[in-house]
């Protein structure tokens, strides 16, 4: 883990205003705020290239889901009975 950083940064006096009660309003500190948005938008752009949602994938592994080659094999029998 990296050491701890200092950084100095110019920002909107109203913005800064918001994120002050905002902070406090929840317990925490500006630094708080700042690192936890700054993970959670470095943890967006990393799975930005996954097509699966976060609602989804908060549940994946929930219901089982059977082998494609069983889901494939299912899916044909079906087409059989349907159109014999």
């Amino acid at each position: 883990m990296y050491a701890d950083a200092r950084m100095t940064f110019r920002i909107p006096k109203e913005e800064l205003v918001f994120a002050k009660k905002y902070a406090r309003e929840r317990s925490m500190s500006l630094t708080e705020l700042l690192v936890g948005y700054i993970r959670r938008l470095k943890n967006s752009v990393a799975s930005a290239d996954d097509s699966i949602s976060p609602g989804v994938r908060a549940v994946m592994g929930i219901v089982p889901i059977k082998d494609a080659e069983d889901e494939r094999e299912s899916y044909h029998e079906y087409l059989e009975r349907k159109y014999a």
